[in-house]
């Protein structure tokens, strides 16, 4: 587990250090009109999925699907949910985390009501979800159009959308349009950090999972019996109950990632505690982080896992996850007028 705090501490310092978001990736993309959030994100997929790639053909074929996710109406409706959620939240699960660290006890609300979501998502799962998954299509790029030509296809779809971006920030930036250093960098830093990450655990990177577990785990300490509650029968998931919070590699993950992102916020001065929420962004955090917990429990993963891990394992789905994702955001962003 020391090796997993430490691997959680070094996420928690690149995505502070770099600024690291997708809720903001978005939102810059359809308001202030610069995708370099996004681009920041291309640059690590590609560096990440390059690297994943050979770590995966050198390895052999059962680790191939890795971080693979199936395409399904629930997927698509997780994503969407999950974008809405992001939106309200004014941050992804991962920026919520991150913000912890920052010293934002606003999202102390969200991190609870994305516990509740996700609790709530596995009560609902088995009948309302698991039927729409059971034409799941997963496909992996290199199984899929062969080796060569699968991750070639890959590399070519990364650079069309990342030239895309270009082309709609010349538009709107004008001579500004070109990526700041600093987001070149944190993008390769990234990217490798998800090669090194895969390598060292075999796992592709998620933190949603945990979740369910921080309602049980505090459940339990108010003499709750989580262990029999029905989504949580599975051996894996009474193993994981049973366990505690430091021997479950997620929860440990997290809990590197905010002591990591609080390392870098207190090293570079930007540690400030943040207290007076108005009870429109107290509604918005319980709100986003209900909405979070929920679509990444039925699209079996938030944007970190869903979207970026995913398509750092060449996998189809998460250039599904990624429209209909920013679909739910949009809605948010138009109704609520952010």
């Amino acid at each position: 587990m020391l090796v997993i705090l430490l691997l959680g501490l070094i996420l928690g310092v690149v995505i502070n250090y770099f600024s690291v978001g997708f809720c903001g990736a978005v939102y810059c993309t359809t308001k202030k009109m610069n995708s370099y959030g996004f681009r920041m994100l291309l640059i690590s997929i590609l560096i990440g999925g390059t690297g994943i790639f050979f770590l995966k053909t050198l390895s052999g074929a059962e680790t191939n699907y890795v971080g693979v996710m199936g395409i399904d109406f629930a997927l698509v409706i997780g994503a969407f949910i999950f974008g809405m959620g992001m939106m309200l939240s004014d941050g992804c699960i991962l920026g919520v985390v991150r913000d912890l660290g920052n010293g934002y006890l606003g999202h102390i609300i969200t991190f609870v009501f994305v516990i509740i979501g996700t609790l709530i998502g596995n009560v609902t799962y088995k009948s309302m979800w698991v039927p729409l998954k059971k034409h799941s299509l997963y496909v992996y790029f290199p199984e899929t159009f062969g080796t060569i030509a699968g991750f070639v296809l890959f590399i070519l779809l990364v650079a069309f959308i990342y030239f895309e971006f270009c082309v709609w920030d010349k538009k709107n930036l004008s001579e500004n349009w070109r990526l700041p250093k600093r987001s070149i960098v944190g993008g390769i830093v990234l990217g490798i950090y998800m090669i090194g990450y895969q390598w060292i655990t075999g796992l592709n990177i998620g933190i949603s999972g945990a979740f369910p577990y921080f309602g049980a785990w505090v459940a339990n300490l108010f003499g709750a019996h989580s262990e029999k509650w029905s989504f949580f029968q599975l051996e894996s998931s009474q193993k994981i109950i049973s366990g505690g919070i430091f021997r479950y590699e997620t929860s440990v993950l997290i809990i590197g990632i905010i002591i990591g992102s609080l390392i870098i916020a207190i090293l570079t001065k930007k540690f400030k505690i943040h207290k007076q929420e108005s009870l429109k962004e107290v509604g918005g955090y319980a709100t986003g982080g209900l909405l979070m917990g929920y679509g990444a429990c039925i699209a079996a993963g938030c944007n970190l896992s869903g979207f970026l891990s995913s398509a750092a394992n060449l996998s189809l789905s998460a250039w599904v996850y990624l429209p209909f994702m920013m679909l739910g955001s949009m809605l948010v962003i138009k109704v609520f007028k952010l």
